[in-house]
């Protein structure tokens, strides 16, 4: 599921597991053997792959909905739309003062907010993450 999603995205963008895997300074072949298997990566793992590949829409990635890009054009997400109001002040702020070599590669605001955008996405996956986990704890403890 992740996987082939991350093996597509991949094929879309022309990026080789290799480079991937180096990108992100995972250990060689970690990430191939987990697409060639279908086996799951670590949520750390995705964490550093959607932390440098900024296109990639986090939750597509998890759970096949909505666009694989997050720049694609009939996303109603679309980072394009975004305005620096969508966000509160302060945590713009704290972006800003977290990440200001990356701040400086911006040279607009389309380019922080696209950022910006991505980060609010993560957090609300991970997020997701969470309460999943949490169901599964409590259906495990249901089941024994």
């Amino acid at each position: 599921m992740v996987m082939e999603r991350l093996k597509a995205y991949l094929d879309k963008k022309d990026i080789s597991v290799y480079s991937l895997e180096n990108s992100i300074k995972a250990s060689r072949g970690s990430i191939s053997k987990a697409i060639k298997n279908n086996k799951s990566i670590g949520s750390n793992v995705v964490e550093n792959i959607l932390n440098k590949h900024l296109d990639l829409n986090p939750t597509w990635l998890l759970t096949g909905r909505g666009n694989m890009l997050l720049n694609d054009v009939n996303n109603k997400n679309d980072a394009d739309n975004v305005t620096l109001d969508d966000f509160d002040k302060n945590e713009i702020i704290d972006y800003l003062s977290n990440n200001l070599s990356e701040f400086k590669s911006c040279h607009n605001l389309k380019g922080l907010t696209q950022i910006l955008f991505a980060d609010q996405e993560i957090s609300n996956v991970m997020n997701e993450i969470e309460a999943l986990k949490k169901q599964v704890e409590d259906i495990v403890k249901q089941s024994n």
